[in-house]
């Protein structure tokens, strides 16, 4: 579960008792990661405490933050520093996968053991970053850009001095990184597609199962542009759910009820 910006995982598993309670009964686990980057500042008002995001945007002098959401070509600083943090999450899962197996390795089912990643807002973005990355390692496709910076002084002011990194991995090793641990299937919430630099083709659907929430009434990312996300996806393995509650996670049964129906098909056993 990919939190949005100016949240944190304990203020986003709070906020979805629903789904918690709703994933117990179905004999789903919910696995909350945190983003690794403290927000000080942000567009809009104060950002509330323990406020983290996954990467900072760099803008141009003068520009608005809001004007990322649809610019091309933006390097993400800080996003090496959350593909770590997936990646340690993901390790973590792995060994306790293992564990409970009486084994050891990639996990008991012998892959990644997430059966999905559930993005919202700015945790959709990141997801189809590391997707795209990964995906691209996987076909051979030459490793140009991966869309990481290093962090400079203005952003790394603003985010946390122990997880901020004072350089980018190689768009190579980025690459297979994000391909090691890709799961099965994406859920986005919200979401709109990363703008960063990426060695994936823009016209050429990404082939992975992907479910995608939107909502017309989001007064933040528009319907348009979380459409333009689904559209990066491959129509064969591409569901939708719409709900008319802004800019937020759905939360009623019959919604988490067909995400959790819609993972069971789309992720393998």
């Amino acid at each position: 579960m990919l939190h949005g910006w100016c949240q944190n995982a304990d203020a986003f598993r709070k906020r979805l008792s629903s789904w918690r309670r709703k994933a117990a009964r179905n004999g789903v686990e919910l696995v909350w990661a945190e983003a690794p980057h403290q927000v000080t500042s942000a567009f809009g008002g104060e950002p509330p405490p323990d406020a983290k995001g996954w990467f900072f945007p760099e803008l141009a002098p003068g520009a608005e933050p809001v004007s990322s959401l649809r610019a091309s070509g933006i390097r993400y600083h800080g996003l090496d520093d959350s593909l770590l943090a997936l990646e340690a999450a993901t390790h973590a899962a792995a060994r306790s996968d293992a564990d409970a197996a009486g084994g050891a390795g990639t996990g008991a089912r012998g892959r990644p053991p997430f059966d999905a990643w559930l993005g919202f807002s700015q945790g959709a973005m990141l997801a189809h970053q590391l997707v795209q990355a990964g995906l691209a390692h996987r076909a051979g496709l030459p490793a140009a850009a991966s869309g990481a910076a290093p962090m400079p002084p203005s952003a790394a002011a603003a985010a946390s001095e122990a997880t901020a990194s004072e350089a980018t991995l190689p768009p190579a090793e980025f690459g297979a990184r994000c391909s090691a641990i890709l799961p099965p299937a994406v859920v986005m919430v919200c979401g709109i597609a990363s703008r960063a630099l990426t060695p994936w083709p823009a016209d050429t659907p990404l082939p992975l199962p992907s479910l995608h929430i939107t909502s017309p009434e989001d007064r933040s990312i528009p319907e348009e542009l979380q459409v333009e996300l689904m559209g990066r996806f491959r129509a064969a393995g591409r569901a939708r759910i719409v709900h008319g509650h802004g800019h937020a996670m759905v939360q009623q049964a019959a919604d988490i009820d067909a995400v959790i129906a819609w993972l069971r098909s789309a992720a393998p056993a």
